[in-house]
């Protein structure tokens, strides 16, 4: 039979155990959260461009005036 010390290592690892897969969870949620920032950020950028190049077609493009 395994003895005390034995017994309360193997708890004091699996708790352990249970904080780091809490941690990973934690950080992959910011991680998600983040991202999606990120791609709204860029959809941002992006419509800005659109419609800057839009906006100057409108305008006349080449068209010297």
């Amino acid at each position: 039979m395994p003895d005390d010390n034995t017994l309360q290592r193997l708890r004091d690892l699996e708790l352990l155990v249970a904080v780091l897969r809490k941690d990973r969870d934690n950080d992959k949620e910011k991680l998600r959260d983040l991202s999606g920032g990120i791609n709204r950020g860029l959809w941002l950028i992006g419509g800005g461009v659109i419609s800057v190049v839009v906006a100057w077609v409108m305008a006349g493009g080449f068209i010297e005036k």
